[in-house]
């Protein structure tokens, strides 16, 4: 049974109901009357709204009158911002203004796996936030999982190897696959994309004019830094060729130009049965709702993966990222 509590909570008076039960996303916040400004609310609610965010792990709005991208960065702005600059890519998107992005250029008759965003990467945001200018005509959704859900549902074996090797991450940026080097640290520079390395305790080198190689170490499971809870926060499967289509991986092992691939912590290849695994971890927690024009979904991306479906017709999804923490 669906629980609808109207709850008065902030200096604005009682605006807004707060709808939990029956939905995908764990808390549903509606505008009781119109002209209700988001913006304005969310900051004289900041504290429940953070507090909710770590329960649970997502918050969505839905029946605010957000203007565009301007109502949706005077809302990050309220959130917590400044709003992070995409640095370190690793997924085409494009920047509409000031820091606020498009949630992927991805083809859209492909799936965009499971993943927490930068969690591969030395800095990543606590908050990513998502706004549909226009949702598509069919599919299109962005998938949920609670991270401390996928955890749990990964073997005790499977844990503990990855809690003792972590991940290796390898990438070879320019190959013709993927992004190059220039756009995932945003220069021109070789100079600059090798301090850019340094900085983010990555090992590199130059397998020819063009290609960069990196390779790097991480933690495969993380606390978050608040609730101190365990969650499984990394790219071990999202990066890893086995998770990619099937032809897609007959091309790369074919010249050898392997964008992006994961091992275990000491060079260890990841078997297809562990991927399976992991992906299959995911898939059995995720959740899915239907976007609406307007709606804004604010995750922990600590707590949250997230993911993309495929879908039809016109879709515009802008994404913001808010409150670094780095390694």
């Amino acid at each position: 049974m669906r629980n609808t509590t109207p709850i008065k909570i902030d200096a604005t008076g009682g605006l807004v109901e707060i709808v939990r039960g029956d939905f995908a996303v764990p808390v549903v916040i509606r505008p009781k009357i119109g002209g209700v400004g988001l913006a304005a609310w969310i900051h004289n609610s900041k504290e429940w709204i953070n507090h909710e965010l770590t329960a649970c792990g997502a918050v969505l709005f839905r029946g605010f009158d957000i203007n565009g991208a301007a109502g949706f960065q005077e809302c990050l702005q309220a959130l917590g911002g400044p709003i992070m600059e995409y640095r370190e890519r690793s997924s085409k998107r494009s920047e509409i203004q000031d820091h606020i992005y498009t949630s992927t250029d991805h083809p859209a008759d492909q799936e965009i796996n499971m993943h927490n965003e930068h969690s591969c990467s030395s800095e990543w945001p606590m908050k990513i936030v998502f706004f549909c200018h226009q949702p598509s005509q069919t599919g299109g959704q962005t998938p949920i999982a609670d991270s401390r859900e996928i955890l749990r549902s990964i073997s005790a074996e499977t844990v503990e190897k990855f809690r003792g090797k972590g991940v290796l991450y390898k990438r070879q940026l320019g190959t013709g696959f993927g992004l190059g080097w220039q756009e995932v640290f945003q220069t021109d520079s070789k100079p600059e994309a090798e301090q850019e390395c340094l900085k983010r305790d990555m090992e590199f080198g130059w397998l020819n004019d063009r290609v960069l190689q990196v390779t790097f170490k991480r933690p495969a499971i993380r606390r978050h830094p608040v609730s101190n809870e365990e969650v499984w926060f990394n790219h071990a499967a999202f990066f890893n060729i086995l998770s990619m289509d099937m032809g897609i991986q007959n091309v790369m092992r074919q010249t050898e130009a392997f964008p992006f691939n994961t091992f275990f912590g000491d060079g260890e290849p990841i078997q297809k049965e562990t991927i399976d695994e992991l992906q299959r971890a995911y898939r059995n927690n995720r959740r899915y709702f239907d976007w609406q024009r307007n709606d804004m979904l604010v995750l922990d991306n600590m707590l949250m993966a997230h993911g993309r479906a495929q879908f039809e017709g016109p879709r515009k999804i802008m994404v913001g990222m808010l409150e670094p923490i780095s390694l």
